[in-house]
């Protein structure tokens, strides 16, 4: 049962006071504890709890970030729908003049939010979102919290084939992180940029800046981040015609999805197989094996990644449809059953695919921020 706010209860006193916060920063901790060994639903649970014993005393700031934490626990579950109205319920918590720590968190819920609707692919509440933690963050002069709203701005815009605006929201990103000394970051944000060149068909600019990350003698010790990057670098390689470098490259991808331990990771080694395949004409095994990935993204949340390898998969089968359809007499007599055939009817291309960052990379899962989602 939830106890009383302090206002309405004046008979808590200071002893009582002190040991309900105690209580309640405990309960954050429990669900730290947790929710890093796996045990989502209790870490849910202890979070909701601390929330409670905080609103209780009145204490919105750390009434937020049990909130925060709750999210945090839902998206490691995958369950973003959940994980959006948690912080959205933490940010309302905050006033509107509140400190320098209050608007750091601000950033972060505002930061943490718009990935959260990246994942759910709806791309105008994660737009609002980083506008906002960007406006916050220029005013209050938090340059690294103006790299990640930049970042995330160019996720939003790479998301919806916006190569142009894409590119300078990552462009600016990557300024700012290269001029705060944040390695990681800046790997994640040049990252970024070779997969906007790749998607807009720069392939040249995409392999330059792609060697280049990888031959760093100090990679970040994030092998998610690194596979992504020889994913894509694969992907420039078939798209070139290297098949050489896209096998050195596709093997390179699948030992550091070995060393990340992670399911998605995997997932990135069949579906480029699949591209592979395509392109050599083995369309029964592209499919197969793009279908495989795809089970894997849905089963482990990766649901930017997810949507993208369902569009190359959709475009590979509607092009069969089409092809099959124009090598039939268009409009000359009747067909098989006995009616009038008529045009084939113009569709788009599907779109080449990329990899998610929640951060950098994008984790595009977890959130890609970074956790930058992707």
């Amino acid at each position: 049962m939830a106890l009383p706010i302090r206002g309405s209860c004046p008979q808590l006193g200071r002893d009582d006071l002190k040991e309900v916060s105690a209580r309640a920063a405990a309960l954050c901790n429990q669900a730290v504890n947790l929710a890093s060994n796996g045990h989502f639903r209790r870490a849910l649970r202890k979070a909701l709890n601390a929330a409670v014993l905080y609103d209780a005393l009145g204490d919105t700031v750390n009434k937020s970030r049990a909130l925060g934490q709750a999210a945090g626990v839902c998206q490691a579950m995958h369950q973003y729908r959940a994980a959006a109205y948690y912080y959205w319920k933490g940010l309302r918590c905050l006033g509107k003049k509140d400190g320098e720590k209050d608007i750091a968190h601000r950033n972060w819920m505002l930061g943490n939010l718009a990935r959260v609707y990246r994942h759910l692919w709806e791309f105008t509440k994660a737009e609002k979102y980083n506008w906002l933690q960007l406006k916050i963050s220029m005013e209050t002069n938090n340059m690294i919290q103006t790299g990640y709203a930049h970042l995330g701005l160019g996720l939003n815009d790479y998301y919806q084939d916006d190569w142009d605006a894409a590119s300078e929201h990552t462009r600016i990103a990557l300024e700012i992180f290269r001029s705060l000394g944040e390695k990681r970051l800046e790997f994640t944000a040049r990252l970024n940029m070779a997969c906007i060149y790749n998607s807009a068909g720069q392939t040249e600019k995409a392999r330059t800046i792609l060697e280049e990350i990888i031959a760093l003698d100090d990679l970040p010790p994030d092998p998610g981040l690194i596979c992504r990057a020889f994913e894509e670098l694969s992907r420039v390689y078939l798209r070139m015609g290297d098949h050489k470098g896209f096998e050195d490259a596709r093997n390179k991808t699948a030992e550091w999805a070995s060393r990340s331990k992670s399911l998605v990771d995997m997932g990135r080694v069949i579906m480029l197989d699949a591209e592979r395949f395509w392109l050599q004409g083995h369309k029964k095994k592209a499919v197969q094996n793009a279908r495989k990935a795809i089970v894997v993204y849905r089963n482990h949340g990766a649901t930017s990644t997810l949507r993208i390898a369902e569009k190359i998969l959709f475009g590979w089968l509607k092009g069969e449809v089409r092809r099959y359809e124009s090598s039939e007499k268009i409009g000359d007599g009747p067909d098989s059953r006995g009616h009038a055939r008529g045009p084939v009817g113009k569709s788009g291309p599907g779109r080449s695919g990329r990899p998610d960052h929640s951060a950098p990379a994008r984790q595009r899962d977890h959130d890609r921020q970074v956790g930058l989602p992707r």
